[in-house]
């Protein structure tokens, strides 16, 4: 099988430019996940998204309901990404190739007896919308063994406060 023409999604500790390059050598796209373990990419993007201009950003909102939670995911997109691949302070901070987009999943989960909040951050080559962006990303939940399935638009109820 061949993985032209797809996007990749890895959420694991293989967040690199090796593994970057290998996806895009391959003639696919990445969505690759900015980890707890890679401090400085990660509050930059975090420091980007809470700047950044709310016109130059893309939103999407879903909503799932599964084992005794109610998970509200909220995808915020960015396609300004030049200042990812311009001189960095440190000769080996992280350099994904091609990267096009920036993803914030700001997530609201809330169990039977609490709630919590966070938010998980990707990189991608792909140029996408948010709805494009939440795709892979809720495609990533459903393949773990603790799945969040869609709720489709009709079925959509707001989730209480916490």
């Amino acid at each position: 099988m061949t993985a032209q023409g797809r996007t990749r999604l890895q959420r694991c500790i293989v967040t690199n430019a090796t593994v970057a390059a290998a996806i895009r050598d391959a003639g696919a796209d990445y969505l690759l996940a900015v980890k707890a373990n890679q401090p400085t990419i990660r509050s930059e993007i975090e420091a980007y998204f809470a700047d950044a201009p709310a016109d130059r950003l893309d939103h999407s909102t879903d909503l799932g309901k599964a084992h005794g939670r109610v998970e509200q995911r909220t995808v915020t997109l960015s396609g300004e990404t030049d200042w990812l691949s311009g001189t960095r302070r440190f000769p080996d901070e992280l350099r994904l190739p091609a990267a096009a987009s920036i993803v914030r999943v700001a997530a609201h989960i809330e169990l039977k007896d609490r709630c919590r909040i966070e938010a998980r951050y990707y990189i991608s080559s792909a140029t996408l919308s948010a709805q494009q962006a939440a795709n892979p990303v809720r495609g990533q939940a459903a393949a773990s063994p603790r799945r969040q399935p869609h709720v489709p638009a009709t079925d959509r109820s707001k989730p209480k406060s916490c």
